[in-house]
């Protein structure tokens, strides 16, 4: 199935952080492209419940802190972060295409504070 550019849903998930959702309907893989800048979320900590995600780095870079951990990302890099693991990210002009097992919806997802 072809989704292009064109369909994808543009949500702001934070105040310098964007998602484009390519939705396809299947239930056991969802695919999205996030462009994220600053702290991701506002505040807090964020978690799903639900979906392993998978961050591959088109560009930028960022610092992630998952569960009392920290790591640096770049260009290239591909970040798994495992169901229910809490994270945030300190994003330095960031674009990752993200990957989900399974598809993404937004009751999976938990802003902790």
């Amino acid at each position: 199935m072809l989704i292009k550019k064109s369909q994808a849903i543009k949500k702001q998930i934070a105040k310098e952080g964007f998602v484009y959702e390519y939705k396809d309907y299947n239930k056991s893989l969802g695919v999205a492209v996030s462009e994220l800048n600053g702290r991701i979320p506002d505040n807090g900590l964020m978690k799903n419940n639900v979906c392993h995600e998978v961050y591959y780095v088109l560009s930028g870079s960022a610092k992630v802190y998952v569960d009392d951990k920290s790591c640096i990302i770049n260009e290239g890099d591909v970040l798994h972060i495992n169901i229910g693991q809490e994270y945030y990210i300190e994003a330095d002009n960031l674009k990752l295409v993200i990957s989900t097992s399974p598809a993404f919806y937004p009751e999976q997802w938990e802003n902790i504070i």
